[in-house]
C-alpha cells in the first residue's frame, strides 16, 4: 500500500469514528467539531510517528542516503518518493517503516541528525506528550466528557502548545539557515505547507476552547 493512501486511510478512520461518535451523542454534526477532529486525527497519527522517529533514531541518518541516492536515479524528491513508496500490509505501523518517513525528510531539514536540534526535540515530545490529552479533548469536544471549563482550559493550553512548538520550529529552521540549499519551492511545498495545519487548526481550536471557558458550556460545538 503506499504510504499516503495508508496515511489518508488511518487518518480518515479516526475522523469518521469521532464524528459518528459525536452525532450519535448530539443528534446534530458540527462543522467545527468536524474541522478540529481532522486536525486530532492527523496530529495523532503524527505523534505516532514522531515516537517512532525516537525509537529508530539511529537508524535515521544512514538511511536516509537510500532517498538521496533514489533521488539521483529517478529525479524524484525524497519526499514525494516517500509518499509514493509501497509499504508490506505486514509492516503498515512497524516503527521502521514510519521512521523511514524522518529519514527522507533529512534531506530538506538535516538537523534532525542531531538529537538535541530544536525540530528533534520539539517533534519527540510531542509524540510522547500530546496523545493522551488530545484523546481527551477529542472525546470532550464530541460528547463533553469533560465539564466544558476544564475542557476549553485543557484544550487552550494544548493549542497554543502546538502553535508555540510549530512557530519555534519554523522560526529555528528559517535562522539556522536550514532552507539556504533548498529552492523556494522546496521550502514552501515540503516546510512551511506541511506545518501550516500545526498553527491554523490549533487557532481555530484555542477560538473553541475560549468559548467553553466564557460560557462554561458546550454550546459552540452544538452540545
Amino acid at each position: 500500500m503506499p504510504f499516503w493512501l495508508f496515511t489518508s486511510f488511518v487518518v480518515g478512520i479516526f475522523i469518521l469514528i469521532g464524528n459518528l461518535f459525536a452525532y450519535h451523542a448530539n443528534g446534530s454534526f458540527n462543522i467545527l467539531y468536524f474541522l478540529l477532529s481532522i486536525f486530532f486525527a492527523t496530529n495523532l497519527f503524527v505523534a505516532y510517528a514522531e515516537i517512532c522517529l525516537y525509537l529508530r533514531r539511529d537508524s535515521i541518518e544512514s538511511r536516509s542516503r537510500y532517498w538521496v541516492e533514489n533521488q539521483s536515479v529517478t529525479g524524484k524528491s525524497p519526499a514525494a518518493a516517500f509518499l509514493n513508496s509501497v509499504i508490506p500490509w505486514n509492516k503498515l505501523f512497524s516503527p521502521s517503516a514510519l521512521a523511514d518517513m524522518w529519514a527522507a525528510y533529512l534531506y530538506y531539514d538535516a538537523s534532525y541528525r542531531d538529537k538535541r536540534s530544536v525540530g528533534f526535540v520539539l517533534d519527540v515530545v510531542n509524540g510522547y506528550v500530546s496523545p493522551i490529552p488530545m484523546l481527551i479533548l477529542y472525546v470532550s469536544f464530541a460528547n463533553g466528557f469533560l465539564p466544558a471549563v476544564l475542557a476549553g482550559s485543557l484544550g487552550l493550553m494544548m493549542f497554543r502548545l502546538w502553535i508555540y512548538t510549530t512557530v519555534s520550529y519554523l522560526i529555528g529552521f528559517l535562522f539556522g539557515e536550514g532552507h539556504r540549499k533548498l529552492s523556494s519551492y522546496e521550502t514552501i511545498v515540503w516546510i512551511c505547507l506541511p506545518n501550516l495545519p500545526w498553527i491554523i487548526f490549533p487557532v481555530l481550536g484555542m477560538y473553541v476552547s475560549f468559548q467553553l471557558v466564557l460560557t462554561w458550556s458546550y454550546r459552540v460545538l452544538g452540545m
